[in-house]
């Protein structure tokens, strides 16, 4: 968001290294492995482009599409096609993954048909026509899964099928467990384009730490880039 947020601003491997090594940027214990992999590489000497890998296993991930997800929404104005392909090329500056890639596509289609008018549910079960050739039975339970990118989609598609308001669904994904953090990234992501900032329940805004400055970061990309 910062990166597109400036003038003229993109999101690159020399931002993204930026951020990563400046002391008290995030603060954030966790690394997923394509972080481990791609600073192993920069470390080995390799050229920034070259560092992005794939381990086969955890890379293809649900936490793949956060970074698109920005860059659609910063895309918004912009014809479908050419916010896709951008949002696909961000994938690359962290990560070597098609398979990710294939996924930014069927997200760019649902959070575009979202922005047009169509509610969240609506799109879910399209898409899970499209990926699954059949609709989401709401009816079942709400499954816990992994971050491995084909089961998680598939329950995020379930989760905006079965829940239609903002704190429902928001809620049913953090009480369903298994790696929901990214998912409700993602998910929110489409409810949000649904229901609008004025949409979002204010006691779920209201507690956040830096809330201020979230709120004055929004509101610059949004200058930006809409």
């Amino acid at each position: 968001m910062r990166s597109m947020a400036s003038p003229g601003g993109t999101f690159d491997q020399a931002a993204y290294v930026d951020f990563m090594t400046t002391p008290d940027s995030h603060n954030d214990a966790y690394a997923s492995s394509y972080h481990r992999m791609f600073f192993q590489n920069r470390a080995a000497g390799k050229p920034l482009r070259e560092c992005p890998s794939n381990d086969g296993h955890n890379v293809d991930a649900i936490d793949g599409l956060i970074i698109p997800a920005v860059v659609l929404l910063g895309g918004a104005t912009q014809p479908e096609a050419a916010a896709r392909q951008a949002a696909q090329e961000s994938v690359r500056v962290t990560r070597h993954s098609p398979r990710v890639e294939q996924f930014v596509g069927e997200f760019s289609t649902m959070l575009r048909a979202v922005l047009k008018g169509q509610t969240a549910a609506e799109v879910a079960q399209a898409s899970a026509a499209r990926l699954l050739g059949s609709p989401i039975d709401t009816s079942e339970d709400d499954p816990v899964v992994a971050c491995y990118i084909d089961q998680n989609f598939v329950s995020m598609l379930h989760l905006l099928s079965k829940y239609h308001s903002f704190e429902e669904l928001v809620l049913a994904n953090a009480n369903s467990g298994g790696e929901n953090v990214h998912r409700g990234l993602v998910l929110g992501a489409l409810i949000g384009a649904q229901v609008g900032a004025s949409g979002i329940p204010p006691e779920l805004k209201s507690g956040l730490h830096h809330g201020a400055a979230i709120e004055a970061e929004v509101q610059a990309f949004v200058a930006a880039r809409i």
